[in-house]
């Protein structure tokens, strides 16, 4: 496990003047235990914060962003946006999980990639920041984590059918590690680019399609993965 903490701030963009703060954001509750320490230094209290932040700044953040997307879609996206998978994906693309302070148990038993560990922790982060500098400093931060998820929202159709979110609670809730997608080619006009992605979970690939843009291939192979888990029992 890395403790260097400035390595954690630096992919944030936030650095803390109190580094309690995140260190408290990181400490897992049978950490706590094995410590002996008292139940409320765990990310629990910190968990609940920025679970309230990470919802306020995104609904902040679409009704700003889109003035002429009706509640019913804005509510879909920010549901998208906020979701366990998708928190728990932002915490595993800065490497969240290497910074978590464990039980010998718990690392033993792999809490280190557990989805509820990475994603409690990433919203105690966001609790942390909300904390210490406030809320327009911890939606800054929201929004730039985000970004590229949030640029995705206009597409309604994204909202409406959301197969990657889908594959990934029914990974998650069996306990089975997020998929991988790797881009396999790009061919056609620049203009008209067709993108071709394949999906491995296991390091098995369980299939490949191409769409028009980077979204629409990974969500064509989720669909394909998806249903190869449920008819075929692949898992």
């Amino acid at each position: 496990m890395n403790n260097n903490l400035k390595v954690l701030q630096e992919r944030l963009g936030y650095y803390f003047s109190n580094e309690k703060y995140l260190k408290q954001a990181l400490f897992h509750p049978s950490y706590i235990q094995e410590e002996n320490l008292s139940l409320t230094e765990s990310n629990e209290r910190l968990e609940f914060l920025g679970d309230a932040v990470l919802n306020l700044s995104i609904a902040d953040i679409l009704y700003q962003r889109f003035p002429n997307l009706p509640e019913g879609l804005l509510t879909k996206a920010r549901a998208n946006l906020i979701s366990r998978a998708s928190i728990t994906r932002l915490g595993v693309s800065i490497c969240l999980e290497e910074f978590l302070f464990l039980s010998k148990g718990e690392e033993r038993m792999g809490g280190r990639s557990r989805p509820s560990s990475i994603g409690n922790a990433m919203e105690a982060v966001f609790g942390a920041i909300f904390l210490e500098s406030g809320f327009d400093t911890a939606k800054e931060c929201i929004t730039r984590l985000l970004k590229e998820a949030i640029e995705d929202m206009p597409f309604a159709h994204q909202l409406d059918d959301n197969p990657k979110g889908e594959l990934q609670e029914y990974l998650m809730k069996k306990g089975l590690p997020l998929p991988i997608y790797k881009k396999i080619s790009v061919s056609g006009p620049p203009h008209k680019p067709i993108f071709e992605y394949a999906i491995y979970l296991n390091q098995k690939e369980l299939g490949r399609a191409i769409g028009s843009r980077r979204q629409t291939a990974e969500a064509n192979c989720a669909k394909i993965a998806l249903k190869k888990i449920k008819e075929r029992d692949e898992l």
